[in-house]
């Protein structure tokens, strides 16, 4: 499936922004020498948007680098890698991006609460200062700053490992422990309904799973990957069909904005995000 040109939630890319992303990701395969390189999806911001494109690299794991572009898909730039300071300040970060990648955030650990007297300065675009600098601060937790970019890549690798769905069937390992492509396995119209038929397509983390794994025997196993609500609670996907039940649509409600479409006659599928990259932690309460 074409994501770039195919419409995910009632949106997608205008003409240019089409035009310019593909050109783009073309030549950020060429240049990286990667062999799968996608559109992704869009976050949108304040001011300006994010397109996101994932390149996916499978062998014996799963490997994915993720690239953003703030002026429409003209130039792409790697995400920065997010480690575990990172993670802990946007997990206390709510709010709409600002298109800014520079943008410096809050730091909700400082955040002073109400009737104290003095006020946590509101987030500024930041300095640029000597590469000395910038080492130090770097290096030294208590002077470092979380910025838009942070954020914004500790945000797309959290959308990606609840959303990064393949159907059963379209993957299997091998029993040297390799992940190959397969396609002579399509859904039936009654798998396409139920959530079990679809994987998330990243390196397995529930323990049952891995069990699996480790009684891999000569024959191929298309069990290695999780399932999209395995270890998770009920109610988290929406699945629909269309009259026919040859097209099926799921749409996360833990991530609004993402949807993922499987066309059975023609064997194709793909999914895409377009939101704030807001969690919806209401949830539970809505199903």
């Amino acid at each position: 499936m074409d994501v770039i040109n195919t419409p995910f939630m009632g949106m997608g890319l205008n003409v240019s922004q089409r035009l310019a992303t593909r050109n783009s990701l073309q030549k950020l395969k060429l240049n990286e020498n990667y062999s799968d390189v996608k559109f992704w999806g869009k976050i949108q911001g304040k001011q300006r948007d994010y397109l996101i494109a994932v390149a996916t690299e499978a062998t014996d794991v799963i490997t994915k680098s993720f690239y953003f572009s703030s002026d429409n898909g003209l130039n792409f730039a790697k995400l920065p890698v997010v480690d575990e300071w990172i993670t802990e300040r946007c997990l206390k970060t709510r709010g709409m991006f600002t298109g800014n990648p520079a943008q410096v955030l809050k730091d909700p650990f400082k955040i002073k609460k109400e009737g104290d007297e003095e006020e946590e300065p509101e987030a500024e675009a930041e300095d640029e200062g000597d590469e000395g600098d910038k080492e130090a601060k770097e290096n030294d937790p208590s002077k470092r700053k979380l910025n838009e970019l942070e954020r914004l890549a500790y945000t797309v690798q959290a959308v990606d490992a609840d959303t990064c769905i393949v159907p059963r069937g379209s993957c299997f390992l091998t029993p040297t422990g390799e992940i190959a492509r397969c396609l002579d396995k399509p859904l039936t119209q009654a798998e396409a309904t139920n959530l079990d038929s679809y994987l998330l397509f990243r390196d397995p983390q529930c323990s049952a799973t891995l069990a699996r794994i480790r009684k891999l025997g000569v024959n191929n196993n298309f069990d290695f990957l999780d399932t999209i609500e395995q270890d998770k609670p009920k109610g988290m996907w929406s699945c629909q069909a269309d009259e026919s039940g040859a097209n099926v649509t799921l749409r996360s409600l833990v991530w609004t904005g993402y949807e993922f479409q499987i066309d059975l006659a023609a064997q194709s599928f793909g999914g895409c995000y377009y939101g704030y990259g807001i969690r919806n932690d209401d949830v539970l309460f809505m199903v």
